[in-house]
């Protein structure tokens, strides 16, 4: 027998799905939230992504890679005799990865330059390099001086938190401007230089502090003349050249700034600066007297002055100009000298000597006599005046007289005297250049004639005899007798 009968048939019931909510860190790769298993009766599964919340990411089966929140639809495909289940929604958060300072880069040492200092940043997750702004932002310290900087960077976007790097600030080559307020100078004066713009080199004047700065002659390395505060990026360096350290002429110079916190030493190009000779102001000598005949050797000269030709004669008399010059007792190298003419009153020399004049006649003889006087007075003694003034003695002897401009004494003989008789004349004789004189000539009447005599000058070797030669004339007609020596003869060589 056959009997129909209703089946029906229930689906199986799928295994348990196990999908929660995850939170995973940025890695710069997509981040997938899937089952950890397939549950049973699980054919497959799909899954989809979209951002929630401030995150925008539209729905994609494409696994997110950036921060932010999200959902993950999990979709089930069952097999065959199994109940379908439904789709299941969690939530996955992928949290900004926190920064480190191993992240940024070594930043090469950097050079002050007078402001802050914002070095280049280089930041590299693994070999990723991170984008500013987009990974990261960044700080910077003071970073003014020399020494340690700091760079400090904030995560945003895929990063999180804050990281920190120093770098080294090393001082910077000084610059500055040298000027002198001139070139030339002369010893006596103070040479001033200006000093200017000390700053980091290829920047402007910029406020550095009080520093120093020192003036050098000769060499860099040479002696310190003068040293200056810097305020303000300038200075003022004075020298007076009376410390001579200077030398007449051209001197080479340079000036040495000598640093700070954030500069280095610097030395500028040399310059030169020329010293010139001072030249003093004396007092020309005045009041300088001589006497006829001296040379200017006589006549001193005050402390410096000197004659330039002191063995010339001081000439004639009156007053005379002569050219001298004045070196300056001290610091001689340093001063020019000083010519100039000075003026010398000459007065006349002392009258000079001559012996008494003396003409011998016989008591009978008449007539005119003549003297010459003009040849026993010097020949330099300039214009000369002859006055004759009244004979004394036995005047009856001789009548009349005078001298003529030429310097011959005229007077008459009377034949009235006897033997014994004489008369003085004196001529008063007055020169240019030597005092006024008497000369006096004494005439004696004889009881013979006197000859005119005239003896030779003598020259004899030593030992031998002396021998005197001569003439003895009266009227013209040679008269004979012989030769002796008034008084001792000399025996010595002279």
């Amino acid at each position: 027998m056959t009997a129909t009968i209703s089946v029906t048939l229930q689906p199986r019931t799928p295994g348990a799905v196990d999908f929660e909510d995850h939170t995973a860190t940025y890695t710069g790769q997509p981040i997938a939230h899937t089952l950890s298993g397939t549950p049973l009766g699980v054919a497959s599964v799909s899954y989809s992504y979209a951002g929630t919340g401030e995150t925008t990411y539209p729905a994609d089966a494409q696994a997110p890679t950036h921060a932010g929140t999200y959902t993950v639809t999990a979709s089930f495909a069952v097999q065959a005799g199994y109940a379908p289940i439904g789709a299941k929604t969690v939530d996955l958060t992928i949290a900004p990865k926190p920064l480190s300072d191993g992240m940024i880069q070594a930043i090469p040492e950097q050079r002050y330059m007078g402001d802050s200092i914002p070095p280049a940043v280089t930041v590299q997750d693994g070999k990723t390099v991170l984008a500013e702004g987009a990974a990261y932002t960044v700080a910077y310290g003071e970073n003014t001086e020399a020494g340690a900087g700091s760079v400090t960077i904030t995560g945003t976007g895929d990063y999180t938190g804050t990281a920190q790097a120093t770098f080294n600030i090393i001082k910077s080559d000084a610059a500055m401007t040298v000027t002198p307020d001139s070139n030339t100078i002369t010893f006596g004066d103070s040479l001033t230089v200006q000093i200017s713009g000390i700053a980091a080199a290829r920047l402007g004047s910029n406020e550095i502090g009080l520093n120093t700065v020192a003036l050098y002659v000769g060499s860099a390395e040479g002696d310190t003349i003068a040293t200056a505060a810097v305020n303000s990026a300038a200075a003022t360096l004075t020298y007076d050249t009376r410390g001579k350290a200077l030398a007449i002429g051209e001197n080479t110079l340079f000036v040495r700034y000598g640093g700070s916190g954030n500069l280095n030493t610097y030395v500028s190009e040399p310059f030169t600066v020329t010293l010139n000779k001072a030249t003093p102001a004396p007092g020309v000598p005045t009041g300088l007297t001589a006497t006829f005949g001296d040379t200017l050797a006589a006549a001193a000269l005050p402390s410096g002055w000197a004659w330039d030709a002191p063995t010339t004669s001081v000439g004639a008399t009156g007053s005379r100009d002569f050219p001298a010059t004045y070196t300056s007792p001290v610091d001689t190298d340093f001063y020019n000298t000083v010519p100039a003419t000075v003026t010398i009153a000459v007065g006349k020399a002392a009258a000079p000597q001559i012996a008494e004049l003396s003409a011998s006649f016989r008591y009978t003889l008449t007539g005119a006599q003549t003297q010459g006087l003009a040849n026993l007075l010097p020949g330099d003694r300039g214009e000369t005046a002859y006055q004759l003034g009244g004979a004394t003695g036995d005047t009856g002897i001789l009548t009349g007289g005078g001298v003529s401009v030429d310097g011959t004494l005229t007077y008459t003989l009377t034949g009235t005297g006897a033997a014994g008789n004489s008369a003085a004349l004196p001529v008063t004789v007055t020169m240019d250049n030597y005092e006024t004189m008497t000369i006096t000539l004494t005439v004696t009447l004889t009881a013979l004639d006197v000859p005119t005599v005239t003896a030779e000058d003598i020259t004899a070797i030593y030992g031998q005899p002396l021998t005197i030669t001569g003439t003895a004339v009266f009227g013209g007609v040679p008269v004979a007798g012989g030769w002796s020596f008034k008084d001792t003869p000399p025996v010595d060589a002279g």
